[in-house]
């Protein structure tokens, strides 16, 4: 009886360790699943941003660099005007890198958004906060201000791409993808 009393405690710890063990490589494996895919879908963020640069499309916080200033698109944003049409706002940074120092006038810019379904552009209007610093930005200074659009209304917003082009720096060929928009 001591004999079989002794066997059947070591086959229930066996059995109990056999069951912890089971659950143990189950959560492993689903540890390593989750990575698996985690890693996977970086791999492919990773693929896309650098297929958008190369064609020359940037996304939210991404700069473009000229021989006078440093641009950015930090944000856009979506609201209905009336039943035709919506407004975009984006907001943009700007910092002057003239090397001969002197200031930049930010109003010679022209911006559009452009629907690459439809090829409907829109022209977009400056409104800085300080005229003064957007018509006279200092050297080494940045400065961010709201660029308005009124685009026609419709159900996916995310066709749009904002350019910003001068001819002081031409950059007609780069563009944001103004994705995720949000509606205010």
């Amino acid at each position: 009886m001591t004999i079989a009393t002794i066997m059947t405690a070591c086959g229930t710890d066996n059995t109990v360790n056999s069951a912890k063990k089971a659950e143990k490589v189950q959560i492993i494996n689903a540890i390593d699943g989750e990575q698996n895919r985690s890693e996977k879908i970086l791999k492919q963020e990773r693929h896309k941003a650098k297929r958008l640069l190369e064609e020359g499309i940037l996304i939210y916080g991404q700069g473009i660099k000229g021989n006078y200033s440093i641009r950015s698109i930090q944000e856009a944003t979506y609201k209905e005007s009336n039943k035709n049409f919506g407004i975009v706002t984006a907001e943009i940074k700007v910092k002057n890198i003239r090397k001969d120092r002197k200031p930049y006038n930010l109003s010679e810019f022209k911006y559009f958004v452009r629907d690459s379904k439809t090829g409907d552009t829109f022209k977009g209007e400056a409104i800085p906060s300080r005229l003064e610093e957007f018509e006279n930005l200092p050297s080494n200074a940045t400065i961010k201000y709201d660029i308005v659009f009124k685009v026609k209304k419709k159900d996916n917003l995310n066709d749009n791409y904002l350019y910003i082009d001068s001819d002081i720096e031409p950059s007609s060929r780069i563009s944001w993808h103004l994705n995720n928009l949000t509606k205010r």
